[in-house]
């Protein structure tokens, strides 16, 4: 249900699994190599939808499911994935996510929330806490009509576009140096 490229491998998702092929070879997911570099085939064990709806790569590989945000990581800060050292890590985030692709700016995954109402902003992933913000806080029936994509644009300045079922288009303006956001 979701491909990510990261840490060297082509990560796949799908029916409470999450797997990664042998590293610096995307196309080969073959169990029976041994050492660091073999395949890496875990189980989604959280709670009882494992439904995968996202994977986003940064600092650590985020993991949005149908009902909560986890990460995969090595059991060691920074250390690279391996079959031995790779879990699945609560972060603290249970919004639940919409089978759409998150966004990654500067250090912050947005992402559609899964009752496609709202846009959640996940921030911490690099070993503090993590902390969630709703980018609609402040104007909460400006996606009532349901979100069907998102997209960031840098310049000229940093926004993000937000594509709505009926056809319609919404633009989120930040600058996380002057703390300001809006719609």
């Amino acid at each position: 249900t979701a491909l990510e490229l990261f840490d060297g491998r082509l990560w796949a998702a799908g029916g409470g699994y999450m797997v990664g092929s042998v590293s610096d070879a995307y196309t080969v997911f073959d169990q029976n190599l041994e050492g660091d570099s073999a395949a890496i085939v875990k189980r989604i064990a959280f709670g009882a939808v494992q439904s995968v709806s996202w994977m986003k790569g940064g600092v650590q590989l985020l993991v949005g499911m149908a009902n909560e945000e986890v990460a995969f990581n090595s059991s060691v800060n920074d250390d690279v994935l391996t079959p031995s050292n790779s879990r699945f890590r609560r972060n603290g985030s249970a919004r639940g996510s919409a089978p759409i692709a998150p966004e990654l700016v500067d250090g912050i995954v947005y992402f559609v929330q899964r009752a496609l109402k709202k846009i959640i902003a996940i921030q911490g992933l690099s070993g503090e806490d993590v902390v969630t913000t709703d980018a609609t806080l402040l104007h909460p029936d400006i996606l009532s009509a349901g979100v069907k994509r998102i997209a960031y644009s840098a310049e000229p300045e940093p926004r993000l576009y937000v594509l709505l079922l009926d056809g319609t288009m919404r633009a989120y303006l930040f600058d996380k140096a002057e703390n300001v956001a809006g719609w």
